[in-house]
């Protein structure tokens, strides 16, 4: 490996936790929950392939998307679309985002509520900060989000029992 600790920090951890200043902490009931859920397969696939965010620290963003999607295929047309990740990359930094330097999922679901989200075939994924081609997004839109206590792996369940979830990993200190 010829990248220093800081040098891959920097390309490939884009969660940054200590970015969320306020709680938007819900307490779901989480007793009597399913043994799994595979939101891949089944009546309602609410969840798509594996997709690469490159030599980027988007990973927020990618996690943002992903429930966003789920939640679009559950909830809002029922059908399974791709969102772009690149759009909240290059419009979310006035939501206290970093682009590839890292964001927080939160301020990326403010920035929905605010302006919604493009399909990825209309602001199509780069693994670059650019410039912000369009805030608008017409085609899912948000109006509230939701945290689950930190650690609480039963909160943690009882949300994923609902629909898919955005998370994050903290790998800052592996």
């Amino acid at each position: 490996m010829d990248l220093t600790a800081s040098e891959f920090s920097q390309m490939y951890k884009g969660f940054i936790p200590e970015l969320s200043k306020d709680s938007h902490v819900e307490n779901l009931k989480d007793d009597n929950l399913p043994e799994s859920v595979d939101w891949r397969t089944g009546a309602q696939v609410a969840v798509g392939p594996v997709k690469e965010q490159g030599q980027c620290g988007s990973c927020w963003a990618f996690s943002t998307v992903g429930s966003l999607e789920g939640l679009s295929a559950l909830f809002g047309d029922k059908k399974l679309q791709s969102f772009s990740e690149s759009q909240l990359v290059d419009c979310s930094t006035s939501y206290h985002n970093h682009g590839c330097g890292g964001g927080l999922m939160d301020n990326a679901f403010k920035f929905v509520i605010n302006y919604g989200i493009a399909t990825e075939e209309e602001y199509p994924y780069k693994p670059v900060d650019g410039a912000c081609k369009t805030k608008g997004g017409q085609n899912f839109r948000i109006h509230d989000f939701k945290d689950v206590s930190r650690g609480s792996v039963s909160q943690l369940a009882a949300a994923v029992v609902n629909q898919p979830i955005s998370v994050a990993v903290d790998a800052n200190n592996f």
